[in-house]
């Protein structure tokens, strides 16, 4: 299982470039790897979390100069980007109609609600999850997505799994199997800290309920390490295919939707 969600020191928050996660794939006797580095946004726009647009051809640049060094790789250029209404023409003009893009995975860190935004921390109140799953849909229905990063994000913030979560995830879901759009089990939560609810210590995400509720519905998972370091490119990836496996999950190969 190929991991296609795999990030640059160009983020801001993250070791590494793009050789040196391809080395440490390769070492692990990986032959297929997919970069998806936080998409730019306009000037200001969360930049402390993201490349800025002048690094964007950089950063591309670096994936081909790897490809010719690796050619025993198979090595996709993609981006994590954020999505709403608002942003639209900014990633229609940079990010959809660059065509060096072999994929693009739409993520939800930032909510829109409104007119403003509500980082995913701070995801509180049943209006947040109604704003959080209308996005999420919104970006499936964009069809812009190769898959939804982290769909089970918003217990971050809100951390208690009662009704209105389980509403959240339920049309989050709803969605993703009415749209055909596969949803990504994230190894990077597996390093985050437990939080504690009334169903016990669980994950900020994966999270556990979320994946059980998955199970009811006819959706696609795709397993995804979201690598912020050289050493977690590859390893992360047996957690995730251990819910798939716990859930009875239909896990689908990146690669395979191009």
């Amino acid at each position: 299982m190929p991991n296609f969600h795999t990030h640059t020191f160009r983020c801001n928050h993250c070791k590494g470039d793009v050789e040196d996660y391809v080395s440490a794939a390769k070492a692990e006797g990986a032959d297929i790897l997919g970069f998806a580095d936080h998409a730019p946004l306009p000037p200001g726009r969360w930049s402390e979390h993201r490349m800025r647009i002048d690094e964007l051809e950089q950063y591309l640049d670096a994936i081909d100069e790897s490809r010719k060094k690796n050619p025993d790789m198979r090595l996709y250029a993609g981006l994590e980007c954020e999505y709403s209404e608002s942003l639209l023409q900014y990633l229609d003009e940079n990010i959809f109609k660059n065509s060096r893009f072999d994929f693009l995975i739409g993520a939800e860190h930032w909510v829109p609600f409104r007119g403003d935004w509500v980082f995913v921390d701070d995801v509180s109140t049943v209006q947040h999850l109604v704003a959080y799953a209308e996005n999420q849909t919104a970006m499936m229905e964009s069809g812009y997505f190769l898959f939804i990063a982290h769909p089970d994000l918003f217990m971050q913030g809100y951390q208690s799994w009662d009704s209105n979560a389980k509403a959240c995830a339920r049309d989050i879901l709803a969605a993703a199997e009415s749209l055909r759009v596969p949803v990504e089990i994230n190894g990077n939560g597996f390093s985050s800290t437990d939080i504690r609810t009334e169903l016990g210590v669980d994950k900020k995400y994966p999270y556990d309920s979320f994946w059980e509720t998955a199970s009811e519905y006819d959706v696609q998972a795709v397993c995804s390490t979201d690598a912020h370091d050289p050493s977690e490119v590859v390893s992360p990836l047996a957690k995730c295919m251990e819910i798939v496996c716990r859930y009875g999950l239909t896990v689908v190969d990146p690669e395979t939707l191009l």
